[in-house]
């Protein structure tokens, strides 16, 4: 009796912890097959699936706000994102559905579209929001996240994501400059 509960135990930690698919590698389509059948796979080997809960972390913009988490976009483009308020820290959000934008050239990114109890709903840019900790991730995956990464840090990597965050209007060229400043300055 003891073998076959920790048969099933394993068999259904197995299932929730899954090998991340190189994204980059795959067609849209394929990547959209994927999502419905298997869900997303976070770089910690958490899954996440329609239908289910996250809980948001906090915001990681100089005013609080929600860089990785903003408004569905509508039918016209505009620069100008309403992006997530702090209002919303620690608070649960349902996975409406997941979304791959992008292009082969430019690389893939998996959406989550979700609801946060409002009318409104928001896009989740998976990858970003979970590595800057606007989605919280849960145990035992968070601890996967902690872990050191092989490569080095690359302080040009970083002054980039910040100007990337810059050119979308998320920061001002201060708050840019600020932060480069820091990164040089390590």
């Amino acid at each position: 009796m003891k073998i076959l509960f920790i048969l099933l135990l394993l068999v259904s930690t197995l299932t929730y912890a899954q090998e991340r698919p190189d994204y980059n590698n795959l067609k849209k389509v394929e990547i959209e097959q994927y999502l419905i059948r298997d869900g997303f796979v976070s770089k910690t080997g958490w899954v996440l699936k329609e239908g289910e809960e996250i809980t948001l972390g906090n915001g990681t913009m100089p005013n609080k706000y929600f860089a990785f988490i903003y408004e569905t976009p509508g039918y016209q483009y505009h620069d100008k994102r309403d992006r997530l308020t702090s209002l919303f820290n620690g608070k649960k959000a349902k996975v409406k559905s997941l979304l791959v934008k992008g292009s082969k050239r430019t690389g893939y990114q998996v959406i989550a579209r979700v609801g946060v109890g409002n009318l409104v709903n928001y896009w989740v840019e998976l990858d970003n929001a979970i590595e800057a900790g606007e989605v919280m991730i849960p145990e035992p995956y968070a601890s996967r996240l902690n872990t050191p990464v092989t490569g080095s840090f690359s302080v040009a990597d970083e002054i980039r994501k910040f100007k990337v965050l810059m050119d979308e209007g998320v920061l001002t060229k201060e708050e840019f400059e600020t932060q480069k400043k820091k990164l040089l300055n390590q």
